[in-house]
């Protein structure tokens, strides 16, 4: 259990409000449970109220989340920038086709596929 996976746990449980309404969709409330309460002892401050009937953050738990709201945005952010540059075309692309085909089909296509990928030198 890594602090990232604590950190998830603690924006989760404050985005649905509840432990258990955390827990609906992965895992047990338990374990969400658990991930808090590590993070909290690690940092060396209560980051949520609990109540039978509440949740609520404490004052450091609302600074602790905007910030690793904003840092757990950014790294979504950079794992989607580095899965792009997977998508793009690479390589060769070799068709053989009738030539009344290719004027049809092809060279139509061939503006907007540059467009998509313009790192592609024909």
């Amino acid at each position: 259990m890594n602090d990232l996976e604590r950190i998830h746990a603690f924006i989760k449980v404050v985005e649905a409000g509840s432990f258990s309404a955390a827990a609906r969709d992965s895992s047990s409330i338990s374990s969400f449970a658990r991930h808090v309460k590590l993070l909290e002892d690690d940092l060396g401050v209560r980051l949520l109220n609990r109540s039978t009937r509440s949740l609520s953050l404490t004052e450091p738990g609302r600074r602790f989340y905007e910030r690793v709201t904003a840092i757990d945005h950014d790294l979504r952010n950079a794992k989607s920038e580095v899965r792009s540059c997977q998508a793009s075309a690479k390589g060769v692309l070799r068709v053989s086709l009738r030539a009344a085909a290719g004027l049809a089909t092809i060279v139509p296509a061939l503006p907007l596929f540059l467009a998509r990928y313009p790192r592609y030198k024909p």
